[in-house]
C-alpha cells in the first residue's frame, strides 16, 4: 500500500529515510573521485558527449531515442558534476587532461551511477512534499507512484514526451533540417591545410587546432550545477 508522507506510519517514514540516506552515499566508492575536481568535470563532459555520439552512430541523429538520450544526459551529468564539486579533490593547476582507458572506464562507471541516482532527485523530494505515494516493498526497496486517475498519469506521460504510436495524438517528429550550403572546392582545400593529419581523437583535434592544451577555468563549471 502506498502512502503520502503525512499519512505514512512512523516506521515506514524511517525506513524510507534510511533508503534515501543510503542512496545519497552512492558516489563514495567510485574511483573517479580520486582525481582532482577539474579533471573529473572535464571527463564527465567528455563522457556525456560520447554517449550522445554513440546514440547517433547506432540509431541516427533524428530519432526518439536520441531525444531521450539528450534528456537523460542533461539530467545525470550535472548530478555527477555536483559530486565532483562537493566531494572531489581540490583542483590542481595545471592539470593534464588526457583521455585514457582507465579514465574512460571510471567515467562510464560514475555516469552509470549518476543515471540511476538522478531518478531519486525527483522521487524523494516529491515524497517529502506529499506529491508522490511511497510503498515499502522490502526494507531496502521502495516503490513511488503518482496519485490520481489513469487520465492524470496519461497527461503526465504526454508532458514528459511519451506519445502513443497511433491515433490522433501519435508521435510526429519534425523534419530534419537540411544541410547548410557547402563551401567551394578552393575554400575546402585552404581549410584542409590547417587541419591535423592522421587519426586522432576529437579532444586531441581541438588541442592541435588551438596550438596548446585546451584549458577551461574551473569556475566556469559552477554554472552547470545551478539548477
Amino acid at each position: 500500500m502506498g502512502y503520502l508522507k503525512k499519512d505514512a506510519p512512523k516506521e515506514v517514514v524511517e525506513a524510507i529515510q534510511r533508503i534515501e540516506d543510503r542512496a545519497d552515499e552512492c558516489f563514495r566508492p567510485l574511483g573517479l573521485f580520486t582525481y582532482p575536481a577539474d579533471l573529473i568535470i572535464w571527463a564527465l563532459l567528455v563522457g556525456g558527449i560520447r554517449m550522445v555520439e554513440r546514440e547517433i552512430m547506432h540509431r541516427g541523429d533524428n530519432t526518439p531515442d536520441l531525444s531521450a538520450t539528450l534528456q537523460n544526459v542533461s539530467r545525470f551529468v550535472p548530478v555527477a558534476i555536483k559530486w565532483a564539486l562537493n566531494h572531489g579533490r581540490p583542483p590542481a593547476a595545471p592539470t593534464e587532461r588526457r583521455w585514457t582507458r582507465e579514465l574512460a572506464a571510471k567515467t562510464e562507471e560514475t555516469l552509470g551511477v549518476a543515471h540511476e541516482y538522478s531518478t531519486f532527485e525527483s522521487c524523494f523530494p516529491m515524497w517529502h512534499r506529499n506529491r508522490n505515494l511511497a510503498e515499502l516493498v522490502a526494507p531496502t526497496l521502495v516503490r513511488f507512484t503518482a496519485p490520481g486517475t489513469a487520465r492524470n498519469r496519461q497527461v503526465s506521460a504526454y508532458q514528459k514526451g511519451a506519445r502513443p504510436k497511433e491515433g490522433s495524438f501519435k508521435a510526429v517528429r519534425a523534419e530534419k533540417a537540411g544541410r547548410l550550403p557547402t563551401a567551394g572546392a578552393a575554400d575546402q582545400r585552404r581549410k584542409a591545410k590547417h587541419m591535423p593529419r592522421g587519426p586522432t581523437s576529437p579532444i586531441r583535434s581541438i588541442h592541435q587546432m588551438c596550438g596548446r592544451p585546451f584549458q577551461v577555468p574551473f569556475e566556469a563549471f559552477m554554472d552547470l550545477t545551478q539548477f
